[in-house]
This record gives structure tokens, sequence and C-alpha cells, in this order.
């Protein structure tokens, strides 16, 4: 899937995505095989926010995706052109990454100017029992569980990444996110959060804060939150920079069944 050097002469349509479902770009995107493309389609279905860059904003043959996380996907077959203008445009607004298998990397081949290149690890399939996670889940009878509520927001370290950028506002996240935040006392120690969705798979993810690191409840809140999925029948997956140790330690103590590997490119404004 070669991205091309040559410039795209419009049209091209500009979609905004997070307030009602859009089948037909998802129909572009189901089947795919892209990493994580539950976040493309949270998006397409409207759970989530994001961008789609269509030929035809009614009848659209492709469609270039950007999810509110800053993955790029491709859903048809857009002309090579069109993917390099689509991207130097989600360059220039703000960060963006382009997500492949490891054994796939020619989806991905080097883009000049690129940032950041490492791999990533997406954990799927069945989980431990819920008995050993009830058991994972466990706190010290210091600390307390509850969701995130309006007033929490503004202290949660994930405002930004998740409650603006995957779901678009506070509103939009207290109605479709799920979050289970740890307190010891009155401070917050823990947040683990369930964020994209689409065909009963639930994306998970945890932020331990400095108290809470190496006392398991990172690991607590995150078996929580999957048991509080599992209850709704969705399936949990979770994604890692290969890097992050204690992220993917965290994913094999749930006893995610599968482990995957993702080479990852990310431009971000910030460190360009």
């Amino acid at each position: 899937m070669p991205w091309g050097s040559q410039p795209y002469t419009p049209p091209v349509r500009h979609v905004l995505l997070g307030d009602r479902p859009h089948p037909r770009i998802r129909a572009l995107l189901e089947g795919t095989g892209w990493p994580l493309l539950v976040r493309a389609l949270s998006a397409a279905d409207g759970v989530t926010v994001g961008r789609a860059y269509v030929d035809d904003a009614d009848t659209p043959s492709w469609v270039l995706l950007w999810e509110g996380g800053g993955q790029l996907v491709v859903g048809g077959r857009p002309p090579a052109a069109a993917r390099i203008e689509v991207f130097e445009r989600l360059r220039r607004a703000g960060h963006v990454g382009l997500l492949a298998w490891a054994d796939e990397p020619e989806v991905i081949d080097a883009y000049p100017g690129e940032v950041e290149h490492h791999d990533g690890l997406i954990f799927s399939g069945p989980l431990a029992s819920r008995e050993r996670l009830r058991e994972l889940a466990a706190l010290p009878p210091e600390v307390s569980a509850r969701p995130a509520d309006a007033a929490l927001i503004p202290h949660l370290a994930w405002r930004r990444s998740v409650v603006e950028g995957v779901f678009g506002g506070a509103q939009a996240f207290l109605e479709r996110g799920r979050s289970i935040c740890l307190f010891e006392g009155e401070s917050l120690v823990a947040e683990s959060y369930g964020t994209a969705r689409a065909d009963g798979v639930i994306e998970l993810g945890i932020v331990a804060h400095q108290p809470a690191r190496r006392r398991g409840l990172g690991t607590a809140a995150s078996a929580l939150m999957a048991l509080a999925c599992l209850g709704e029948g969705l399936a949990p997956t979770w994604h890692c920079d290969a890097r992050n140790l204690p992220s993917a330690a965290i994913a094999r103590r749930l006893g995610f069944a599968h482990v995957r590997r993702t080479t990852e490119r990310w431009w971000v404004p910030s460190l360009a």
C-alpha cells in the first residue's frame, strides 16, 4: 500500500465523526485487518470521535479515517496521492500515527519526516477466569473505587487524550465511556478506562499514579474494569507501547490469550 508522492487534486470530502453512525464509511473498514481496528469502527459508529476523508460523503468508495487517538486507517482503495495529501493535512493539524502488524511492515513503509518509530503490543482474546479476575480486583481497606464524574474529570491524567481527544468532551465521555478510579482517602491513585468499542470489543487503558505503583493497584483497577465490561457482554482488548513494561505486565496478569506485535510510526508536533 504505497503512500505515493504526487499532490492530490480535490475533491476530497471531510466528514466529522462522533455525532451519529456512518454505516457506509464503516462498511469500507470492516474486515480490513488494521491493528486496533476497534478504534476506527468506534468512530464510524459515533461512539468516539474522528475525521473521515472520502471521495463522496453520501456514497464513498474509499475512506481515510483518523480516530481521536491519532491513528489513521484506510478503507477501500484511495489514490496514493489522496493518502499523502490527507496525511499532510493531519500532520499539520496535530498528531497522527500509522500502525501495522510487525510481520506486515510494508503496509506503512517509511514516510519522509517521521518523528517516532516503535513497536506496540495488542492483547486480545479470552481473559483469565472471573474468579481469578475477582482475586486481582481485591482492594485493601484504605482504597475505594468509583467511576469518574463531572467534578473529577478536570483532575484525570487522561483528560486531554481520552476525555477530549477520544470522546470529544466530558458529556460524551460520561455517556459513552467507561471509567473506574481508585482513591486512597481523598487522593486519586489509579484510573482505568474503557474507551473505543465496536462489535462487542472494548479497548481498556490504565494510569497508575506514583502512590499506586508496586502495590497491585493498577492491576486491581484494570481487573475491576475488565469485570465490568465482561458483565456488559464486551470483550476487552489492550494496547501499549512495547517499551511500557508495567502496562504489558498488567495485561498479562489479566490473562489475555493472545498478544501480537505492531510496528508504529507517530508524528507529534511537539516532537517535530
